[in-house]
């Protein structure tokens, strides 16, 4: 028979798998680093990350909004906006982007950006859209509230 251990070794926590830059498209940020009650004031869309760096062959998938501008600083960049009805088809265009172009977003919705040999970037968000008069007591109740 087998004898028992007399201590238990404590579990390594596991290093992350995927870049910071995920975690922010997804919602999520590092909470060990900043706690705050506050609540969400600009929608339900996150913020994108100031600097983005593409390895070679990936692509980075987020919702911006009307406004937000791209800026290729090195590498080629794929932008393909999402698709819109035309006529009877879909059709999205992508847009080719080397170093030192910019790219300003024309409307608020999914985009792609994909690159083949690697590439950096730099990302503003758009502009909030207006607070309306009707919905600044219902966003004060939430905030109170918690929900």
């Amino acid at each position: 028979m087998a004898k028992r251990p007399q201590t238990l070794q404590p579990i390594q926590p596991l290093q992350p798998v995927f870049s910071s830059d995920l975690t922010l498209t997804q919602g999520r940020r590092d909470t060990r680093a900043t706690t705050t009650d506050t609540p969400n004031t600009t929608g339900d869309l996150v913020a994108l990350p100031e600097q983005l760096t593409l390895a070679r062959a990936q692509a980075f998938h987020t919702y911006v909004r009307r406004g937000a501008v791209f800026h290729v600083k090195r590498g080629s960049v794929a932008l393909t906006p999402a698709p819109r009805w035309l006529a009877a088809t879909v059709w999205a265009a992508p847009v080719n982007l080397t170093a030192g172009h910019a790219h300003v977003v024309q409307e608020t919705g999914w985009l792609v950006l994909s690159t083949d040999q690697g590439a950096e970037l730099t990302c503003h968000d758009g502009d909030a859209p207006p607070e309306r008069w009707l919905t600044m007591p219902w966003r004060g109740l939430r905030a109170r509230f918690g929900f």
